[in-house]
């Protein structure tokens, strides 16, 4: 079975109850030679992409629809020499959302 926690008492089946919503996958241990293409041309293959975002060694994959095989199909598997690890992306919370309306807020008065 393919590992999608950190906290190995939670299955695939609680992380769905807990975050039912998530369309987005958290990708990391990302191989520098791994370009957003390469990535989009991997995930595409699992359902429709909104959009692909590398960061450093790590992405964010966004599916219109929420479906796991990726998760399960890519997880462990090499890319570009390095095995990668992948989990439902967790979503910001409330108060991350607050500071940063904050924060925009007060760009747009300046």
């Amino acid at each position: 079975m393919a590992k999608v926690s950190q906290n190995p008492e939670l299955t695939r089946r609680d992380e769905d109850e807990l975050q039912p919503g998530v369309k987005v996958l958290f990708v990391r241990n990302l191989a520098n030679g791994v370009t957003e293409e390469i990535l989009e041309k991997s995930f595409s293959q699992f359902g429709k992409l909104e959009r692909v975002k590398k960061l450093k060694d790590y992405a964010f994959v966004h599916f219109e629809e929420r479906d796991g095989a990726a998760l399960e199909e890519l997880n462990g598997t090499e890319m570009e020499g390095e095995p990668i690890e992948i989990v439902f992306a967790k979503p910001p919370d409330q108060k991350r959302k607050e500071r940063k309306a904050q924060r925009q807020a007060a760009k747009s008065q300046m």
